[in-house]
């Protein structure tokens, strides 16, 4: 998907809802062609899909639209990488491979 589609796509903020985590996408108001990416976490804590976008694609906070800044095509990537189970580490923000969880052997 090119970048001028996906920002079309990003005219109705999308929901994402996981266990690990929660995130919308839509058009970031002060900044021209770029994406909001807002993670809302209850605990105050970073959730998976901010360390991600933050911390792992080294994306900007917007304290103005309280959310991560982007440009299409880093979104697109965020949203391939969440999906696909990735995280960040809270300590260094490099990214970690999925966690693969062995079956218990009976």
């Amino acid at each position: 998907m090119d970048d001028q589609s996906y920002i079309a796509h990003a005219d109705f903020a999308h929901v994402v809802s996981t266990l690990q985590g929660s995130y919308s996408i839509g058009r970031a108001r002060y900044a021209k062609g770029m994406l909001a990416v807002r993670c809302p976490s209850s605990t105050g804590y970073k959730n998976r899909a901010a360390r991600l976008i933050g911390d792992g694609l080294n994306c900007r906070w917007s304290g103005r639209e309280r959310a991560y800044i982007a440009s299409p095509s880093k979104v697109a990537k965020f949203e391939k990488l969440f999906a696909g189970g990735w995280d960040a580490s809270s300590f260094s923000g490099a990214l970690e491979a999925p966690r693969v969880q062995e079956e218990a052997a009976s």
